[in-house]
């Protein structure tokens, strides 16, 4: 079974257009949607969501349409943004309190285990954590309500390299699972060296690549070198 499949998306806004964007994503794999800066990644996850209207095609969550279920569907959803969207001015205690009665199986102990595994303070104000704790408490709350299919739209953006890679383990340790699907939207190809299965390449509104990695590393090859 697939845990997205979007069929012949089109998709326009002032200047900017999605042309019969198709793919799958299959379950249980890390795909890794990656395209430059400004190609559509970020629309494409919005509109996945549901948060924004295609002008045609079909998006399955899956296998069923996010309007006919869409609470049990985002039940099932991990979302993890570049950018922490809640008030700064709130503690974890209290995003908390916010957040859990909007999932069925939110879990307290899974939560605070993760809470003290990346040594994130319960007590202070969101506003006083740098950016790589912030990342890692996004983390935390998709963690903590058994979700099945984890979306995380530019996780490492803005993050020095140390960072980087500590949140990227985090996710390879915790997220490689058989039952779990990872779809991974970055424009960093090296985020991607260490634990994806499945590429999705978007370039110009279009999709480009959509296969399993193995499969394209025996189609293409990648040269190094000097200029000359």
């Amino acid at each position: 079974m697939n845990a997205i499949e979007l069929k012949n998306i089109n998709y326009q806004y002032k200047e900017f257009q999605l042309n019969d964007i198709s793919f799958e994503v299959p379950q249980g794999f890390v795909i890794g949607f990656i395209g430059a800066n400004g190609v559509g990644k970020t629309t494409i996850i919005r509109l996945i969501m549901d948060l924004i209207e295609p002008n045609n095609g079909e998006i399955l969550i899956f296998n069923q349409k996010m309007k006919n279920n869409a609470v049990a569907i985002k039940d099932k959803i991990g979302f993890i943004y570049s950018e922490l969207y809640l008030n700064d001015k709130w503690t974890i205690k209290k995003i908390e309190n916010y957040i859990a009665p909007f999932y069925s199986y939110w879990n307290h102990d899974v939560f605070e285990h993760y809470v003290g595994l990346f040594d994130l303070p319960f007590n202070k104000k969101i506003k006083t954590f740098s950016t790589g704790m912030k990342m890692k408490l996004s983390i935390a709350i998709a963690f903590s309500h058994q979700a099945e299919l984890f979306i995380l739209d530019e996780p490492t953006s803005g993050l020095d390299p140390i960072i980087r890679n500590e949140v990227l383990d985090i996710i390879q340790k915790e997220l490689i699972d058989e039952r779990k699907t990872v779809f991974l939207s970055t424009h960093i190809i090296s985020d991607l060296e260490k634990i994806a299965d499945y590429l999705v390449y978007i370039k110009d509104g279009e999709v480009v690549l959509n296969d399993f990695l193995d499969h394209l590393l025996t189609q293409f090859k990648i040269v190094k070198g000097d200029s000359n």
